[in-house]
């Protein structure tokens, strides 16, 4: 764990540490930062006081795990500097950015050696999570990161789904998140969140809205063909197994995703 001593409420300070953080990327530094860090990025964020060093703790509310019901992710000083770097908006680009360099490097190493901040979280995590609470065209940015993590083996990705949606709603923006989640990104958990969605949302009765569901539908279509070729098909019909005709517009939408790959 690398120690960072910062002002919160310092631009110019906030700013020196997050362009480190791209600098690291842009110049390929990571590498040799992995090696010597055992092979994780976890920085902790405070301010010194009478020579002790003193973790900053954020203010901005957690994420919920929706299977464990416990506080996760924005609950440690990491998610405290990104919380006050949010609050200036010409560092928010900068935050963008990293998230950017963070998702072009995984897709160099491969989604079996992505960046770590902890044996169990993936690093890039409260940055995203922050961006999307901040404006839902971050989603996008958050769902193209997403694609990279090794969802076999997630733990807090899909939670970051589920509070998008939270904070926003079902639009444009959340469903195709939420269509990665789904597919690209499925992991071990997508369908059983996908059916505390069906059941627990007004997803269904969203989808009446005509732009809401020809979103969702070409989202979906989308994404399944961002899928392995040889995983499109078991893609193509694994949600519709789940869903009935008592859910009307999510069946004929999962319908037309399957008749759509059998139709190719």
């Amino acid at each position: 764990m690398q120690v960072i001593t910062v002002n919160l409420d310092n631009e110019n300070d906030l700013k020196n540490n997050l362009t480190y953080l791209i600098e690291m990327f842009s110049t390929g530094e990571i590498k040799k930062y992995l090696k010597e860090n055992d092979d994780s990025l976890d920085l902790n964020f405070g301010k010194e006081i009478d020579g002790s060093f003193i973790e900053y703790k954020p203010t901005i509310k957690a994420i919920i795990d929706p299977l464990d019901e416990v506080d996760v992710v924005l609950i440690d000083s990491e998610a405290a500097f990104f919380e006050a770097t949010s609050k200036f908006e010409n560092l928010v680009p900068l935050m963008k950015l990293l998230i950017e360099y963070l998702t072009s490097y995984n897709k160099f190493v491969g989604k079996y050696k992505t960046l770590m901040k902890t044996e169990e979280e993936t690093y890039g995590l409260k940055a995203s999570a922050i961006l999307m609470r901040k404006d839902k065209s971050y989603c996008s940015t958050y769902g193209d990161l997403l694609r990279t993590f090794d969802m076999d083996h997630e733990v807090y990705e899909g939670a970051l789904v589920q509070d998008a949606i939270e904070t926003h709603g079902f639009c444009k923006e959340t469903l195709a998140l939420l269509a990665i989640r789904l597919f690209s990104a499925c992991g071990q958990q997508g369908g059983e969140d996908f059916q505390m969605i069906v059941e627990e949302s007004n997803l269904e009765e969203k989808l009446d809205s005509k732009n809401l569901y020809n979103s969702f539908l070409e989202s979906l279509k989308k994404e399944l063909y961002n899928i392995d070729k040889s995983h499109q098909e078991f893609f193509s019909t694994l949600h519709l197994e789940s869903l009935s005709e008592d859910t009307p517009n999510l069946y004929n939408i999962f319908k037309s995703v399957r008749d759509s790959y059998l139709n190719k």
